[in-house]
């Protein structure tokens, strides 16, 4: 689809002299748009758009966001979010890249020369839509429980008006979402669309702490001691109690820990030493499958996890959950937290549980029902 000859589109980003001030209302992402069911025809449209070559900026702009009159801001954002985690930028070709010009941008971008933090801050200028880049720290794949960050920063992300409240966005990791779950509608990518600061702050964290939109502001070490979540944990309603902390320290080689789940799910886990030296006799003739050193005792309404450390060192706990209701669309264990267990003397009966077909002990899904 080609832009017709009288559209001349113009990036409000670079002709307007100031952005509204980081001050975002109480207001949540349900309170602006409740379910997907309202943006189910805008998602459907970016992804027709995505499937389509343009020979440049202009066309595309025009066929993305203007060819549908979108006039609110809710469906400009969403319709550029969408096209952005949809299409492989690394494909996106034009006829010419003009010194300076968006498609220049896009040619950075393959390059890793720019972010997409600023491709969508650029797109949402030419839709007549205030969007800032913001840079700090996240807590991203490489990151695990107790690490510290430096440096100026690792990652990029944008704050995005729209109907007069700031909102949080990070397309290169709804993209990295969709990528990894290999499928055209993921729950999780959706999360980074619009998050709600208080579950944002969990896993990014801005140098500017203004653009935290929180009443109070986290510190550099205060986010790095918040418990390392996943985007489904937000989903789930888990409750994790005492285990707030990202490190779990025992001195007698037994972790116990209780999650509440005001809604049904079944839970997963999966247990690594995290030493280099794991080529221990002993370790595996006590466990030879460290999962069977934990199991988890299922109640109504909460699942307790217990641990029973073979050796001292350091041990990753992953615990997964999925829903149980049939309306969820969600069917497959999703990891939801992540810890870092330290041993410091190992379990005095570390000997491995019996082979069973499930880990769980107590009702389970089948009593419920």
């Amino acid at each position: 689809m080609e832009a017709p000859d009288t559209f001349h589109p113009i990036n409000i980003l670079k002709t307007t002299r100031g952005f509204p001030p980081p001050i975002r209302l109480g207001y949540t992402k349900t309170d602006l748009y409740g379910d997907l069911t309202h943006l189910n025809s805008i998602d459907e449209h970016a992804i027709q758009v995505a499937a389509h070559n343009h020979t440049c900026f202009k066309d595309l702009l025009w066929h993305l966001v203007y060819s549908r009159n979108f006039f609110s801001d809710l469906d400009k954002a969403r319709v550029i979010f969408k096209w952005m985690t949809t299409k492989n930028l690394q494909t996106l070709q034009f006829d010419k890249y003009p010194p300076g010009s968006a498609e220049e941008l896009f040619k950075f971008l393959q390059k890793k020369e720019t972010t997409y933090a600023k491709v969508f801050a650029v797109i949402c200028g030419y839709a007549s839509l205030y969007c800032v880049v913001l840079t700090g720290y996240a807590k991203g794949k490489e990151f695990r429980p107790g690490d510290s960050f430096q440096g100026e920063s690792n990652h990029s992300w944008n704050a995005v008006y729209i109907d007069d409240n700031w909102h949080l966005v990070d397309t290169k990791w709804a993209a990295m979402m969709r990528c990894n779950n290999n499928s055209t509608v993921s729950v999780e990518d959706d999360f980074y669309f619009l998050t709600d600061p208080e579950q944002f702050i969990y896993s990014h964290w801005p140098h500017q702490t203004e653009w935290q939109f929180l009443p109070r502001k986290y510190s550099l070490s205060e986010f790095e001691e918040l418990p390392f979540v996943k985007p489904f944990y937000f989903k789930t309603g888990v409750q994790l109690g005492w285990t707030e902390k990202p490190i779990i320290r025992s001195a007698h080689g037994v972790v116990t820990w209780t999650l509440k789940n005001p809604k049904p799910l079944k839970f997963g886990y999966k247990v690594t030493l995290d030493n280099t030296n794991n080529n221990n006799n002993s370790l595996r003739n006590k466990c030879p499958d460290l999962k069977t050193c934990m199991y988890q005792e299922s109640k109504v309404d909460e699942t307790k996890f217990v641990f029973r450390a073979p050796r001292v060192g350091l041990y990753t706990v992953k615990i997964y959950a999925k829903s149980l209701e049939p309306s969820d669309a969600n069917k497959n264990l999703t990891e939801i937290v992540e810890y870092l267990v330290e041993v410091r003397e190992p379990a005095p009966d570390a000997a491995p549980l019996p082979p069973c077909s499930d880990t769980v002990w107590g009702p389970g899904d089948k009593s419920r029902k």
